[in-house]
């Protein structure tokens, strides 16, 4: 397994290692913000057909050294190096945007750890895509990871602006954060499903898109409850987020349109996973078991399980001892498998 190398008080991190893409500089940064560690990340996106910074991952490192009063160097695009020396994090009301569609949730996903770390109060307003694939769905932060983060102590009150689809982007939103205190906590058996409940998102389509989403998901959860969010705004797109509200947690799942793929395929994949997720007997989805085990870190432990444990959670769940004081350890269960942070 590749290590750290440390060079005074700086962590080097492999930009290579696990699944190797720009989720291990995203997440090494973020680390260093919250913990105040200086990291180095070589060779990013290495495992990429094309390595490097791409905008979003630019816009992130950018809006993270601002964030916590840091410098910055090789946050430039195409860049395959980058280090990020923090400072203190300050609180308050901050401004970032990401030049293209590049997803607003994946940067508040680099921004939120070390505005939990640091228990002060935040707003902000971040601008770039809320509905893009290959990325959590605005939708699916509202509806399901924050109420999870809640459980945490982290609260997050996330508010659309307005929505931003690929290519155009345009979107933007606002979270208001504060951490009175980091806790531990459990998402290990979900308990009964109490109800299902869907978002439709779609920008400058015709109605009858919309109407047809309607009638795929009646035909897949006749007792699902569906919201629209159907307006024009700069270019056109399509997204559905879908959620099981269970006794002790919130299971989801999501899918976005894409150019010459029927609406109802689309609700049929993300329909599919959600029920993937519902008989595992999970208590978290796959793609909060990959978003969550920062979190539990910070707050000195918890405990999960997840109907699969991805590339992307196997590399959050190797980086994080790097640098915070905790052990990961996962174990495989029938159907799922059981994941625990403890301190050590």
């Amino acid at each position: 397994m590749p290590r750290r190398r440390v060079a005074g008080a700086l962590i080097e991190i492999d930009g290579a290692r696990g699944e190797g893409g720009g989720q291990v500089a995203r997440l090494a940064l973020s680390l260093g913000a919250a913990t105040g560690t200086p990291v180095r990340v070589v060779r990013v996106r290495a495992n990429r057909e094309q390595p490097g910074l791409k905008a979003g991952h630019v816009a992130a490192f950018r809006a993270l050294a601002q964030l916590c009063d840091g410098t910055v160097e090789g946050a430039s695009l195409g860049s395959t190096e980058v280090t990020l020396r923090p400072g203190a994090v300050v609180g308050g009301e901050h401004r970032f945007a990401i030049e293209t569609a590049g997803p607003v949730t994946l940067l508040a996903q680099a921004l939120l750890p070390a505005v939990a770390a640091s228990r002060q109060p935040f707003t902000l307003h971040l601008e770039g895509g809320t509905n893009v694939a290959w990325a959590p769905q605005w939708d699916d932060l509202v509806h399901v990871h924050a109420p999870l983060l809640r459980r945490l102590g982290v609260e997050v009150e996330p508010t659309l602006v307005r929505r931003g689809f690929f290519p155009k982007g345009g979107g933007e939103v606002t979270l208001d954060v504060a951490t009175p205190a980091l806790r531990p906590a459990s998402f290990e058996e979900p308990g009964e499903v109490r109800s299902l409940r869907a978002v439709v998102a779609s920008q400058g389509l015709p109605a009858h898109v919309v109407d047809r989403a309607k009638g795929a998901l009646a035909d897949a959860f006749p007792a699902m409850q569906t919201e629209v969010d159907a307006h024009r705004g700069p270019g056109a797109g399509f997204a559905v987020a879908l959620r099981a509200e269970c006794q002790h947690t919130v299971l989801g799942a999501d899918a976005v349109g894409r150019k010459g793929t029927r609406v109802e395929d689309v609700i049929l994949g993300a329909a599919a996973a959600l029920r993937a997720e519902i008989a595992s007997g999970a208590g978290v989805d796959v793609h909060q078991a990959d978003q969550l085990p920062v979190f539990f870190a910070l707050a000195g432990g918890g405990s999960y399980t997840a109907r699969m444990i991805s590339p992307h959670a196997r590399t959050v769940l190797d980086l994080l001892p790097e640098f915070l004081p905790v052990a990961c350890e996962a174990e495989a269960q029938p159907r799922r498998t059981r994941v625990r942070i403890t301190r050590r």
